[in-house]
């Protein structure tokens, strides 16, 4: 049950958050300050403004692109989620950070990826002397920013009529520019001047406007200020600064002049007993009377992270059956007896309830979304854990007839207008699901896909001189690139149906259990890839890696190997941003990218996939996923 948050309860989650940012902050030595209201807050009320309901912080921007690397960290010290336009989870350019436990409604405003209460954590840039290029750069700025809010305007609200009205005209003329590239020009323009070369600081991608330039030296410098009994830094210019944003800013402002974020925020109700139960599918199968489980090593994992964080498994028990023999009408009683295993084993879920279905199903059949729906019109939350999508690589394969591929597409695509969340592998499918008319609202995105190791201590063995590891299938109709691999590169195999010739630069080494693979592994990086050809992934492969978290990434990073990566694949945004590996575009020029790569730069690639694959072997990607439901 949720339970409407009064201002004063909002304060106090910000407080929390605010908390958990200082500690990551003062953890890496980074500068950091109150700005705007928050800092008029601290002065002249000791705290929040009393009508206001957010928090406002400044870094200098070299402070600030460090701070984008650790802020992952926020989530050491509570139910917290940084997001970022560095990140590629957050569509405006500067960072916030969420407490996950709350979701929001803001009045005029229809953003995504704004479910839940945040701070705002924003970077100051240089600014120039010159007072006609400071206000041609904040005119640039303003200009930009209005074509992002309207993207994210609420259809249908206004605060006046005309706004209300003229809203659907200017949203449909600025949505072909995209809020990623108006993010990427506002960005660009607030690095023209670096902070360390100019006698000038500001903030430029969401300020004020050039009032709020001010002496670089002295904004730096900070003493600290009370704010809710937490000990705040403010710029030593606090009072030029406020002046120059408010004037007389002790005055309080006439109550029209009041405003807030225009938002209602929950919270779920701790200790509710109405609803509330949280579930998941198990889908085993039953065979020679015992059973076995159908998933794969990232299903298994899932179910283990999910039942480690209270929620309950529900066993679909499907009895085998060799479907491929199967005529038209013994397929038709199969698909009946899926349905009816599936309506019973789903009977006693409620209002309030959350079912979560690993996708797509094990067992697949024709009325599986005839099952979700008939389930969600009981008041049951539908969530759907995206592990491949069929319908989009059907969709590029040859070898299936029109008529199987127009069935996977009925099938899935049904079954994602049924749901009420879809956790997706990344931004590009979420934008492919998008265009497929599948709403951006209802989607989480993962991130990439945990993995879990039984013994926290396997790890492979790493070294610059190592080969290059490649795990995985090997078998030629799988993975055609291994058969013509570039010979000026060490290569090591791991897995099943190597059909080639071992060479001096090319060795197989045998396949492994996947709870013993981490501690087999001896390479410098490990590969991801796909499709026949060395020189890039082309055609159905190239397509899919697009949209496509590859579970081998998991692997080599929870082992603590960093990787390679084909450099349009989705995750390859994710390898760069964490420093975790080298994205390239053909093999061929594997060796000189690897040669540039100096033993620092390797080091730290090995500490960065360390670091996250110990947030993989842990579970955190699917916690925080499973945390925005």
């Amino acid at each position: 049950m949720k339970k409407k948050l009064t201002l004063q309860e909002i304060h106090e989650y910000e407080l929390g958050i605010l908390k958990a940012y200082i500690n990551v902050c003062e953890a890496h030595g980074l500068r950091w300050c109150l700005a705007g209201g928050s800092l008029l807050g601290a002065i002249r009320h000791k705290g929040f403004i009393p009508w206001d309901d957010d928090v406002d912080l400044l870094m200098p921007r070299p402070d600030y692109d460090a701070f984008i690397k650790v802020a992952h960290e926020v989530e050491n010290y509570g139910p917290y989620r940084a997001a970022a336009y560095e990140l590629h989870n957050l569509a405006y350019p500067f960072a916030k950070i969420y407490d996950t436990r709350t979701s929001i409604r803001k009045l005029y405003d229809d953003d995504e990826t704004e479910r839940s209460l945040w701070i705002d954590v924003m970077p100051s840039d240089g600014l120039p002397a010159d007072d006609r290029e400071l206000e041609r750069m904040f005119k640039k700025s303003l200009f930009l920013r209005k074509v992002l809010k309207i993207q994210y305007a609420r259809l249908g609200e206004g605060k006046t009529r005309l706004k209300a009205a003229i809203k659907p005209v200017f949203k449909v003329l600025a949505r072909p520019i995209g809020k990623e590239r108006v993010c990427a020009m506002i960005d660009k323009l607030c690095r023209t001047y670096r902070v360390e070369d100019t006698e000038y600081i500001g903030c430029i991608n969401f300020g004020y406007g050039p009032q709020e330039r001010m002496p670089r030296d002295a904004f730096l410098e900070t003493v600290k200020v009370d704010f809710e009994g937490i000990s705040c830094n403010a710029p030593s210019c606090w009072d030029l600064y406020l002046r120059s944003l408010y004037g007389d800013y002790m005055q309080l402002p006439p109550e029209d002049k009041r405003r807030t974020h225009d938002m209602d925020v929950w919270v779920e109700e701790e200790g509710a007993q109405s609803g509330g139960r949280r579930f998941f599918t198990r889908e085993i199968r039953t065979e020679d009377g015992y059973a076995r489980t159908a998933g794969i090593k990232a299903r298994d994992d899932v179910d283990a992270i999910l039942t480690g964080a209270g929620w309950e498994g529900i066993l679909i028990d499907v009895p085998a059956e060799d479907r491929a023999a199967q005529n038209k009408a013994q397929k038709l009683l199969y698909h009946e007896k899926l349905r009816r295993i599936w309506s019973k084993a789903l009977a006693d879920l409620g209002s309030g309830d959350t079912l979560l279905v690993q996708f797509p199903l094990v067992n697949h059949f024709i009325t599986d979304s005839l099952v979700l729906r008939e389930v969600r019109r009981r008041g049951v939350k539908i969530v759907l854990l995206i592990h491949d999508l069929d319908m989009l690589r059907a969709a590029l394969r040859s070898d299936l007839s029109a008529g199987e591929r127009l069935r996977l597409q009925i099938e899935e695509k049904d079954c994602l207008r049924v749901c009420d969340a879809i956790i997706v592998h990344n931004r590009g499918m979420k934008e492919k699901l998008v265009s497929m008319g599948i709403p951006a609202g209802r989607m989480i995105t993962l991130g990439i896909f945990d993995y879990l190791i039984g013994d926290e201590k396997l790890q492979a063995e790493t070294g610059r001189d190592l080969p290059v590891v490649i795990a995985g299938t090997l078998r030629r109709h799988k993975a055609g690139y291994v058969y013509a691999l570039p010979e000026d590169v060490d290569w090591a195999l791991y897995g099943v149906g190597f059909e080639g010739e071992e060479t001096e630069r090319i060795r197989y080494m045998g396949s492994f259990p996947p709870e013993d693979l981490p501690g087999a592994m001896r390479g410098s990086y490990g590969l991801v890839w796909d499709g026949d050809s060395a020189d890039g992934c082309s055609g159905v492969y190239g397509a899919y890696l697009r949209i496509n978290n590859p579970h081998k990434t998991s692997l080599y990073l929870a082992s603590g190997l960093p990787v390679i990566i084909w450099k349009e694949a989705a995750l390859a945004a994710f390898v760069e941003r964490n420093r975790c590996g080298l994205t390239v575009s053909s093999l061929t020029e594997l060796r000189q990218a690897m040669s540039a790569v100096t033993e620092e730069e390797y080091a730290e690639m090995c500490s960065n996939a360390r670091r996250i694959g110990k947030r993989l072997r842990q579970g955190a990607y699917t916690l925080r996923a499973a945390d925005r439901l």
